[in-house]
């Protein structure tokens, strides 16, 4: 097949309009999980489509109505149990169908078992996996405080470096304000206007 891009903005699959003799087969996803830590706050499930579907937790009906986006369509989900818990997703396949990935949020880490657990109260820098964020595709904000201590009448440059990382950027707070980004791992940033004994709250963003 010719690629996306190239084919001219039309529909390459014209069978998916097709009839099919098994168009309505009754079709069900089971999804089990471990909890070793209930979450005190809502998880929601991002699914596609969600009206097409019928979703139980644990055999409890979860409404298909979306609460809200993620990077799909996100639906709370009743509260979940310690232990052994699981997602059914059923529905009747049509050849328009597809089922795509779907997947939990909420605030809660990972064990390196994957089950749902606490999570921590700090994390180092570095890698983010082996500190229970093994599928997290967001951001994370690291918060440092400390004390600047130069003379008024001293003029003086504050370099930050971050050594090595992985992000797409990073964005520089100071004070709770925004101090600028650094675009790349080899590229060093002047801290602004730190002359003067104060306590600073720096907080650094990858993204």
């Amino acid at each position: 097949m010719r690629q996306v891009f190239a084919n001219g903005g039309l529909q390459r699959h014209l069978w998916i309009h097709e009839f099919h003799e098994y168009d309505g087969t009754p079709v069900t996803f089971e999804f089990e999980f471990d909890v070793s830590y209930v979450p005190q706050t809502p998880v929601s499930l991002g699914i596609e489509q969600a009206e097409l579907f019928e979703i139980s937790l644990n055999g409890a009906p979860v409404s298909s109505s979306m609460n809200d986006w993620f990077l799909d369509r996100s639906i709370i989900l009743p509260t979940l149990q310690e232990g052994r818990n699981c997602l059914t997703v059923s529905f009747m396949y049509t050849h328009p169908m597809k089922f795509e990935d779907c997947y939990l949020i909420g605030d809660f880490a990972l064990t390196q078992d994957r089950a749902i657990s606490k999570e921590p109260a700090t994390i180092r820098l570095g890698d983010w996996c082996l500190q229970g964020y093994l599928h997290y595709c967001g951001s994370i904000i690291y918060h440092f405080d400390y004390k600047y201590d130069v003379q008024p009448v001293t003029a003086a440059t504050t370099i930050l470096e971050l050594g090595d990382y992985q992000a797409v950027t990073v964005d520089v707070r100071v004070n709770d304000h925004h101090a600028g980004y650094i675009p790349w791992t080899s590229a060093s940033f002047l801290l602004p206007d730190l002359i003067g004994l104060t306590l600073k709250l720096l907080a650094v963003r990858e993204i």
